[in-house]
């Protein structure tokens, strides 16, 4: 079974959600609607379907990688992470006007440690699209240095890649 969580400002209707859809069927993913603004909630909820569902890997982009790549270490399980984000606090400074409850900030920074302290050896792939304003690449693949990482030129080439990576990895 599949979980994606999809970024900051996106939702279950994503492209990268429907390609996994697409290549894999509905009835082996699993692709919550994640509320940042309670990070404690969705923590909570995506704990649960990890520990309920029979999680095999699960996806993430932008900030839903961060949390993917927690839930990988955490769980044991494989990671796909696109364009991911190391220092939330970082990203929620791009969102001018959210609200933030205190406890998510303070989540974000204990998560953010967690994932510095814990070493990284599940990630499947690291996809990377350098146009993303919001991100470093260069820290980023440092970060993920002993992981499989893949550069792509544009975010019209992530979403390709991405693809091509579900096919030669995960479909059918």
């Amino acid at each position: 079974m599949f979980l994606f969580i999809h970024g900051f400002g996106s939702d279950s209707r994503c492209n990268k959600c429907r390609q996994l859809l697409e290549r894999v069927g509905k009835e082996r993913v699993i692709i919550p609607t994640v509320e940042y603004h309670d990070l404690p909630g969705a923590l909570d909820q995506l704990e649960r379907i990890v520990q309920t569902q029979q999680i095999t890997s699960v996806y993430g982009a932008s900030m839903g990688a961060f949390l993917a790549q927690y839930l990988a270490k955490r769980y044991g399980i494989d990671a796909v992470l696109i364009n991911p984000v190391i220092e939330p606090l970082k990203l929620i400074g791009y969102a001018q006007g959210t609200h933030f409850t205190k406890q998510s900030l303070q989540l974000a920074q204990e998560l953010t440690e967690y994932n510095r302290t814990h070493p990284f050896t599940r990630a499947s792939a690291v996809l990377l699209g350098i146009d993303d304003e919001k991100l470093d690449i260069g820290e980023l693949l440092d970060y993920f240095q002993k992981s499989a990482c893949k550069v792509y030129d544009d975010d019209h080439a992530l979403i390709n890649g991405f693809g091509d990576y579900l096919d030669r990895e995960v479909a059918d």
